[in-house]
């Protein structure tokens, strides 16, 4: 019996099992890239907004969230588009993967299911390669459906080519992390740590992203979230990253495939550390037992949002200028609520930080008119 025996069958089970998990996915991403894609040209379609929200794109903070992006000639639409969308649906779609194949792989051992399928006349490796089958499935549609709904949109300065490369770079950087997924399912002895590793290794390359973009971009080729940003599909359209994708998914997933023919069912090669043989003081009670469960996802979450804060706060003073030179957010938030917001972060941009606190630096010679 070859070890890849009934792939097919589990691989329809479990597209029926997470049928409404994977149609809510697809439809959500799906529909938000098609629908920003079609209102892009309303919000920044003329020079003026366009050389507006350029100047705050190329702020250390921006850089830092949605990549070091370099425009050259006149700038269109479109690539104000893929500017701001690529790395931030990027980011989701492998949320979505590291979700999804963890749940086929390492769930299913945890709770027992995979046992019971391989008690059959069953391969040994066809759960995981059956959930490798479903990441490509998923991954694949999603890149179809990008493609047409960027083609559908309409954006000025878009093209084919552009639109169908960042369809096929979001899906095999999702799938790519999706295969992270399955390896770390294969080290970790349960789901939660194969979850833990996984988005460990996620925050690892979105640092490195973050960090050689903003001081040395040509280094960002060493992350993989990085090569979403090399597209550069409306300026001059590079399928290299599409490459690395693939290939990277490849030898990521033999290993996983060594891993799981190397290892008994229930174990991996890294094990949960054993605790004490009597519990602290500080475990006693069901707040501290939430905390203790809880502690690592806490403290992933405040570290993102403090990184989020801090990079938005380098751009605070330029909003009120994009307000102030957008006729469409004028209409929505109307020009009095602009008129406001943009001289609250006029005077914010007063404020400095000195080396012994903060202050705010008065300018009383300068006049600010609106």
């Amino acid at each position: 019996m070859s070890q890849y025996h009934k792939t097919g069958l589990l691989l329809r089970l479990n597209c029926r099992r997470d049928r409404w998990r994977i149609v809510i996915w697809i439809v959500v991403l799906a529909a938000l890239m098609a629908s920003v894609a079609a209102k892009f040209d309303g919000i920044y379609g003329t020079p003026h907004e366009i050389e507006a929200i350029r100047q705050t794109l190329a702020s250390p903070g921006i850089v830092a969230m949605f990549g070091a992006f370099h425009f050259t000639g006149r700038v269109t639409t479109a690539e104000i588009f893929a500017n701001e969308m690529l790395l931030f649906m990027a980011l989701i779609q492998v949320i979505m993967n590291l979700t999804l194949s963890i749940h086929a792989t390492r769930s299913d051992e945890d709770q027992g299911v995979t046992e019971l399928i391989r008690a059959h006349t069953v391969g040994a490796l066809a759960p995981l390669a059956a959930a490798m089958g479903e990441l490509v499935i998923i991954n694949g549609g999603l890149s179809v459906l990008y493609g047409l709904g960027l083609q559908l949109a309409h954006m000025p300065g878009a093209t084919t080519s552009g639109n169908w490369l960042i369809g096929l770079g979001l899906g095999t950087t999702g799938l790519l992390f999706g295969t992270v997924g399955v390896l770390t399912a294969q080290l970790a002895d349960h789901a939660a740590s194969a979850t833990g590793l996984a988005y460990a290794l996620f925050g690892i390359s979105y640092l490195a992203r973050m960090i050689t973009d903003v001081q040395h971009p040509q280094s960002t080729w060493w992350s993989p979230l990085g090569w979403i940003e090399k597209l550069s599909p409306y300026q001059h359209p590079n399928w290299t990253p599409v490459g690395l994708s693939l290939l990277l998914t490849f030898v990521i997933l033999g290993c996983a495939v060594f891993a799981n023919a190397h290892r008994d069912l229930g174990s991996g090669a890294l094990t949960t550390r054993p605790g004490r043989r009597t519990a602290s003081p500080l475990l006693r009670g069901p707040l501290s037992l939430i905390w203790r469960q809880q502690r690592n996802i806490f403290i992933g979450w405040l570290l993102g949002i403090t990184l989020f804060g801090v990079a938005y706060g380098t751009v605070f003073n330029t909003i009120g200028n994009i307000l102030k030179t957008n006729p469409t957010m004028q209409q929505v938030f109307g020009r009095a609520m602009v008129h406001d917001a943009n001289a609250i972060f006029l005077l914010a941009g007063y404020w400095e930080l000195p080396s012994l606190g903060w202050h705010m630096v008065p300018s009383l010679t300068q006049s600010v008119t609106f």
